[in-house]
């Protein structure tokens, strides 16, 4: 991504190691590409800092709204949780049988949290096998500025 955005760069720095002048020295190039992964990382570090606090947020939230509809089970707190970061850091969302392994608990057990979860929480693809599930954080507004 770094590179993309920053293409005029990138190929100036290539360019200037390919000349003449520099006798074949890649050190320049070495150095500003370097920098570029330092960028790099340094943005990826803020932007899980950010999600990290949303994470935090969204956990309170919906502790809030599992109370609200009496479903305090810890299971259904762990699944809706793991689907909340399904939401935040994955496109796909994740699978029953995700949810199973992370979760050391049955199929059964996964498949009937997720039937009580209220739909509109819940984002569910079935356009391809497996289904995947994603936590609708949308549903969570309301939670996030209520106090305790």
């Amino acid at each position: 991504v770094t590179i993309k955005q920053q293409k005029k760069f990138y190929y100036d720095m290539f360019e200037e190691s390919n000349s003449n002048r520099n006798l074949g020295d890649l050190t320049p190039f070495i150095m500003h590409f370097l920098e570029m992964v330092l960028d790099t990382i340094k943005n990826l570090y803020k932007s899980l800092e950010e999600k990290s606090q949303q994470l935090s947020k969204c956990g309170q939230a919906l502790g809030k709204l599992l109370k609200s509809k009496g479903l305090c089970d810890a299971v259904t707190r762990e699944i809706c949780y793991i689907l909340i970061q399904a939401a935040m850091f994955s496109s796909d969302g994740a699978t029953a049988k995700e949810l199973q392994n992370v979760i050391k608990k049955s199929r059964n057990t996964v498949d009937d949290r997720l039937l009580k979860i209220p739909s509109e929480w819940l984002q569910k693809d079935l356009s391809r096998k497996p289904y995947r599930y994603r936590f609708n954080v949308f549903a969570l507004r309301p939670y996030f500025a209520e106090k305790q």
